[in-house]
């Protein structure tokens, strides 16, 4: 039950986030397709793999405050994009 859940949710999350990119045109199908590609396969590939409950919570533990540093901008601030990088964009 709960894997299917999080399954969902994370369509859900994925399906606002390319709602947004695409809307402001940032959405680049060559850039897509080869990870799209390569995502099912690995994606198999990582659902083969069976790793204890104490290994996978400590490394999920990592992650998320790595994510969370991150967030609060502990490891410095980004470098402005450039114009060019904003496809063309005004800023």
């Amino acid at each position: 039950m709960m894997k299917s859940t999080a399954l969902l949710l994370n369509l859900f999350v994925a399906a606002i986030a390319f709602f947004h990119y695409y809307r402001e045109g940032f959405f680049r199908m060559k850039l897509f397709l080869p990870f799209a590609i390569a995502s099912i396969p690995m994606a198999f590939i990582g659902g083969t793999i069976e790793i204890e409950a104490a290994v996978y919570k400590k490394i999920l533990g990592v992650l998320l405050i790595f994510a969370i540093l991150k967030m609060l901008n502990v490891f410095g601030k980004e470098p402005p994009l450039s114009r060019t990088l904003n496809y063309g964009r005004e800023l």
